[in-house]
């Protein structure tokens, strides 16, 4: 799960976490993905707070910078309006002679909203289906002094990208195809409370499948946690590429009579 890209190596489609510790680190991480931007003759878009100064000292390295919540979204914050506003702006961009966008964005534009920890994942969880289907190439900054230690933990389990991180989480929820997510990695005691969130966030949209085919191991609590959401939220849930030692476990635990709605497939 490590991703030994550098900020000049990001190519369109991909979606990336950035921890920050420094203000300063953020201006030069930034910079260098603009400029791998341009040589993928990607429009370079920055997104931050209208009060941010990073946002300022920034300005000079992207074509077009904005708060979206303001500029889009009208003070508010709509997850629906702000994917047709990507797809809008990456429309845009290809009629102006660009190859796709590439977006930097200082998520601090987002703590005006409030959201919860689950609807800020459930919101990247999204979003990661969006980068992919328009091909443009997305960097979601995040402050370590601005989200508590779960939205962190939480949102770098929701990107194929990560950098700032010291070591990699322990497992990762990706969009695959439409309705299904990629689960992989390991789920233990130490990752439940992340997973709790992620998953719950991933399960808010409805009814889906969720393939475990890549995932190494998974503890008795986790699988608790996907019955538990599944009949908290009342929805069908497919488990792909359940082992045969999964499926044993989850009917001696009696997880097939909490959550008659999740069906495990080999």
């Amino acid at each position: 799960m490590t991703s030994d890209k550098s900020a000049l190596d990001l190519r369109p489609g991909d979606h990336v976490f950035l921890a920050l510790d420094q203000p300063r680190d953020y201006v030069d991480l930034a910079e260098a993905i603009f400029q791998g931007g341009r040589q993928w003759n990607q429009k370079c878009v920055l997104f931050g707070p209208d009060d941010s100064a990073e946002r300022a000292r920034l300005r000079a390295a992207a074509v077009f910078d904005t708060d979206p919540r303001v500029a889009f979204l009208g003070g508010a914050f709509d997850s629906t309006r702000m994917f047709a506003m990507f797809r809008e702006q990456s429309m845009l961009a290809r009629s102006q002679g660009y190859d796709g966008l590439r977006v930097v964005a200082d998520m601090d534009w987002l703590l005006p909203a409030a959201l919860t920890t689950a609807q800020l994942i459930a919101f990247e969880l999204m979003l990661d289906r969006v980068v992919r289907e328009v091909g443009a190439t997305v960097v979601c900054a995040y402050r370590r002094d601005s989200f508590d230690t779960l939205a962190v933990s939480g949102n770098a389990s929701v990107h194929p990208t990560r950098f700032g991180l010291l070591a990699d989480p322990e497992f990762v929820l990706l969009a695959d195809a439409p309705g299904t997510w990629r689960l992989s990695g390991e789920l233990d005691l130490a990752s439940r409370p992340t997973f709790d969130v992620v998953i719950a966030a991933a399960a808010s949209v409805g009814d889906c499948s969720i393939d475990m085919a890549e995932l190494s191991f998974i503890d008795v609590a986790s699988m608790r946690v996907l019955a538990e959401t599944a009949r908290r939220l009342r929805i069908s849930l497919r488990i792909l590429g359940a082992s045969s030692t999964v499926r044993r476990c989850w009917s001696l635990c009696g997880f097939d009579r909490l959550a008659p709605t999740v069906s495990l497939v080999a």
